[in-house]
C-alpha cells in the first residue's frame, strides 16, 4: 500500500528545537526524516523510541554540498515526496565581539546555520517545484527582531539576519510555485546551544521571582505545527513564538 503520509524532513533533527519538532509533527501523523550529524548510538536508539510511526533518520553534514544532496536524494527514495522542511540545523555560539575574531571564526557562525540551510533548501526546493506545493521553515531568533542584541554573540545575530535574508528571497523565488517560505524566530532556551551560559542569566530572563517563564523547545515546535497545518498564514512572513506576531521576511 503506497503511504500517504505527508512527509517531514529536519535538519538538525536531533537538538532540542529539531527532536521538538519531530515529536510534535511525528504525532500529527506526518512521515518524519531527521537529518543528523554527530548523535552517537545511544542517542539515536532513544530518539528512535520516542517518535512514533515511520520516522527516517539519515546521517548528514549540511556544510557539505554534495553530502547534502546525497541525503535529500535518499530521503526521496525512501519516501517519494518532501511536503515540510524545516532548517534547524546551527552552529555552536561563539560568545565573544565579532572584532575581536578572525575569518575563520566568524565564517564559523555561518556554516550550519546559514550556507546548511542553501544546501538544504535548494535540492528540496527543486523537488516542491516539481511537486507545485510545499513549506520551507527557517529557525531564525528573537534577538533579530528587537532593536538591541545580548552581548558578545554579534555573529550569531548576523549570521540569523543572514538566514532571514535567504529566506526571503526563497520566498519571492518560490511562491509563484505554490511553495510556501517562512522563519520561525524562538527566544532565550534552555538547550544545547545554551549550556555555557551561567544560571544566573537565566534567572535575570525569567525576571523577579521567575514570573517570565523561559520558553521551551516544545514551544517552538508548536509555532511550527500551526504554520504547517494553518495555510491561512501567508508565505513570506517571519513568526514570533513569543507573542505569536508575524512580519515580512
Amino acid at each position: 500500500m503506497t503511504n500517504t503520509k505527508k512527509v517531514a524532513v529536519i535538519s538538525g533533527g536531533m537538538g532540542g528545537v529539531g527532536h521538538a519538532t519531530a515529536t510534535a509533527l511525528a504525532h500529527e501523523h506526518y512521515r518524519v526524516v531527521v537529518l543528523y550529524r554527530h548523535s552517537s548510538g545511544e542517542e539515536l536508539a532513544a530518539a528512535r523510541t520516542s517518535l512514533p510511526g515511520e520516522s527516517v533518520f539519515i546521517r548528514c553534514d549540511v556544510d557539505n554540498e554534495k553530502d547534502t544532496a546525497r541525503a535529500i536524494h535518499e530521503v526521496l527514495s525512501k519516501t517519494s515526496r518532501i511536503d515540510i522542511a524545516i532548517h534547524t540545523a546551527v552552529d555552536p555560539i561563539k560568545r565573544e565581539r565579532m572584532l575581536d575574531m578572525d575569518a575563520a571564526e566568524f565564517r564559523s557562525q555561518f556554516e550550519a546555520g546559514f550556507f546548511g540551510a542553501f544546501n538544504f533548501f535548494r535540492p528540496i526546493a527543486k523537488i516542491m517545484r516539481e511537486q507545485k506545493s510545499g513549506t520551507l521553515i527557517g529557525i531564525t531568533s528573537s534577538v533579530i527582531e528587537a532593536d538591541s542584541t545580548a552581548a558578545r554573540m554579534g555573529a550569531y545575530t548576523v549570521a540569523k539576519i543572514a538566514l532571514r535574508g535567504l529566506l526571503r528571497e526563497l520566498h519571492r523565488e518560490l511562491s509563484p510555485s505554490g511553495i510556501r517560505v517562512m522563519a520561525v524566530a524562538p527566544h532565550l532556551m534552555r538547550t544545547k546551544l545554551n549550556a555555557d551560559l551561567p544560571e544566573k542569566f537565566f534567572e535575570m530572563a525569567a525576571g523577579p521571582s521567575g514570573k517570565e517563564p523561559l520558553m521551551t523547545p516544545e514551544d517552538v515546535a508548536g509555532a511550527i505545527i500551526r504554520l504547517c497545518t494553518d495555510t491561512t498564514t501567508p508565505s513570506g512572513v517571519s513568526f514570533l513564538v513569543s507573542s505569536g506576531a508575524t512580519t515580512p521576511l
